[in-house]
């Protein structure tokens, strides 16, 4: 604790339940401008409590703030969330659905890759399965025989 840097506090009402039944989701936002934002909600309650923290040489208005969050709100979307990534998560379920024996084992093991990406978060890695996806699962509507 020594080594830490205390950059603000914030409180969480969370309801009183048996040890490990009371869960919270954080959510860190950074912005290289020195704007950290901080966002914890209830599982249980789905209320949301938010800090925002600003360590920048100046002092920004309250409005370009305001403006700034909103511009940031895009990259809060979890990559899983983002309509392609929905799209091709469902064509993918769908084709395994539809699918027997070898072709379901190529599905699934490609599908999981993708999940793997989405789960890691990382743009390159998402944007490199998602094409692999995309080509298999084009490959396999092209020649049904697959």
């Amino acid at each position: 604790m020594a080594n830490n840097l205390f950059l603000g506090h914030l409180e969480v009402a969370i309801p009183r339940l048996k040890k490990g039944e009371a869960t919270v989701d954080v959510r860190f936002t950074y912005d290289v401008n020195g704007i950290l934002e901080v966002e914890v909600t209830s599982v249980l309650t789905g209320e949301t409590t938010t800090l925002v923290i600003e360590k920048n040489e100046e002092k920004w208005s309250p409005e370009r703030l305001a403006a700034r969050l909103e511009e940031l709100k895009a990259i809060k979307i979890h990559p899983r969330d983002q309509t392609a990534n929905r799209l091709l998560l469902a064509r993918a379920e769908r084709l395994y659905e539809e699918s027997v024996g070898e072709k379901r084992v190529v599905i699934m093991q490609y599908l999981l890759e993708f999940e793997g990406a989405l789960a890691l978060q990382d743009s390159r890695k998402i944007a490199r399965a998602a094409k692999e996806l995309q080509d298999i699962l084009d490959s396999m509507e092209q020649h049904r025989d697959f």
